[in-house]
């Protein structure tokens, strides 16, 4: 991962420089990541491409355990229906909310979908539930 964010860094934010907006930096990240995994060839991987090595196996534990607490209650929405008669109420797919365990990297920077927790190097090694 850090090498890959060194070459993320070389390779496009030192030349890029500054982004109009998030949008436009999400953009050309995307753009960037397509080349790096499914164009370019790698040394490290005999001249091959990442995305063509890639072979998730049938019965590989993922390690992100997800749960719901014990104490949370499903949101329900409004069936859809005519406005005249009244709304049903139907159960909202699980899951609604999670909570996740993560390790605090040393770097004390974590991402959770697209937010990003700023935690401090102070916590490094320490557990964070989120």
């Amino acid at each position: 991962m850090e090498r890959w964010r060194q070459t993320l860094q070389l390779e496009l934010l030192n030349v890029a420089g500054a982004f109009a907006s998030a949008e436009a930096a999400q953009a050309a990240v995307d753009v960037w990541r397509e080349e790096y995994n499914h164009r370019r060839p790698h040394q490290s991987l005999d001249m091959a491409r990442p995305a063509g090595k890639f072979r998730p196996s049938p019965d590989a534990d993922d390690g992100l355990e997800l749960w719901a607490p014990p104490d949370l209650q499903p949101v329900t929405a409004p069936a859809a229906g005519s406005a005249d008669a009244p709304a049903a109420a139907e159960p909202v797919q699980w899951p609604d909310a999670i909570e996740v365990d993560r390790v605090v990297p040393p770097s004390g920077n974590m991402s959770i979908g697209p937010q990003q927790f700023w935690l401090g190097p102070a916590r490094t090694g320490q557990q964070a539930r989120f």
